[in-house]
């Protein structure tokens, strides 16, 4: 496989919008494959992180609007790196700022690295686990952003069964998080 002939077509403050040629090499050309990638992106391609909160047991979800789908779903809080920002430090401050909780980063355990789609983004997402207690901060205000909950397993089991919990960040760590609680 070859890519070339990359070019950016837009860009907003968070994305740059690219059009590249990939060539099989074997006959098959697609002129304007489309590449998202995160602006603000480490060398290692990770451009964002995931956290997955647990308090007595429970797992912590936000329910957000997601625009895109054209609905409101339950994730685990995530979000972009801030510039020279390290992934333990963002993970702090997402938690804070989605949930209100406080953590150190001390409370922080790495779980698994997603790539959000493959075939189009342009970035990983380091997912972890952070243990804490109930908020203490007033969630600041995020466009969509719409209530902050903890779930039992059997509750999960519902929003997934439900539709209401698809993303890809949310499952993997649910899942990740059930094998290792398994296997303790």
């Amino acid at each position: 496989m070859k890519v070339s002939n990359k070019r950016l077509f837009a860009q907003n403050e968070v994305f740059d919008f690219f059009f590249c040629a990939v060539d099989d090499l074997q006959g098959s050309v697609v002129p304007d494959y489309l590449v998202v990638q995160p602006r603000n992106i480490k060398e290692d391609l990770v451009s964002g992180v995931g956290i997955l909160p647990v308090v007595d047991g429970r797992l912590g979800l936000v329910k957000i609007f997601r625009p895109a789908l054209q609905g409101s779903f339950w994730e685990i809080p995530h979000g972009f790196l801030d510039e020279n920002e390290n992934e333990v430090n963002a993970c702090v401050r997402e938690l804070r700022e989605e949930t209100g909780i406080e953590i150190s980063p001390g409370d922080i355990e790495f779980m698994a690295t997603v790539a959000p789609d493959s075939g189009v983004l342009g970035g990983l997402v380091k997912i972890y686990l952070a243990r804490g207690s109930l908020p203490l901060s007033k969630v600041q205000h995020e466009i969509g952003l719409e209530d902050f909950s903890f779930f039992t397993k059997e509750e999960i089991t519902e929003l997934i069964d439900s539709g209401r919990l698809v993303d890809s960040f949310s499952l993997v760590a649910i899942y990740k998080f059930f094998v290792m609680a398994g296997s303790s």
